[in-house]
């Protein structure tokens, strides 16, 4: 899987319409609801390069290939590329440092939730390291 967030001038923006998440001939999209910005997400062919520097060729093409609608993009403002990752922790504890729940998890950047859950579990392993040391509560 590759995604692609985008905000991008199109030749022909009514060919991205409507707006709002769907699914797509070869993968997902959303467009919307500000001018311009697009989600893609390709589920098939090879991962992308992470590292290399997102062009408008390479937004084109995506969008080509995922909505199968001849997509013209004119100009990108802000293009960012992410991919499925299959990552596994070595240690899940070190020290005063615990990785658990969804901080082990890796998300897609569109929408924050890897950031929520990762900062409410912090949260809520803090609150119970707290009860079991001032008042011998805890689960």
């Amino acid at each position: 899987m590759t995604g692609h967030q985008v905000v991008a001038e199109h030749a022909d923006p009514d060919v991205l319409l409507p707006h709002g998440w769907r699914r797509a001939g070869n993968g997902m999209m959303a467009y919307g609801p500000t001018p311009g910005r697009l989600f893609l997400a390709r589920f098939d062919g090879p991962r992308a390069d992470r590292d290399a520097p997102v062009t408008l060729d390479e937004v084109q093409a995506a969008a080509r290939h995922v909505t199968g609608t001849d997509v013209v993009v004119t100009a990108v403002s802000s293009a960012t590329r992410f991919t499925d990752h299959d990552r596994q922790a070595t240690t899940y504890g070190s020290g005063r440092v615990l990785l658990a729940g969804d901080t082990a998890h890796v998300h897609s950047p569109f929408g924050g939730q890897g950031l929520d859950l990762g900062l409410m579990d912090a949260v809520d392993l803090g609150l119970e390291k707290a009860l079991t040391t001032w008042f011998g509560m805890g689960r």
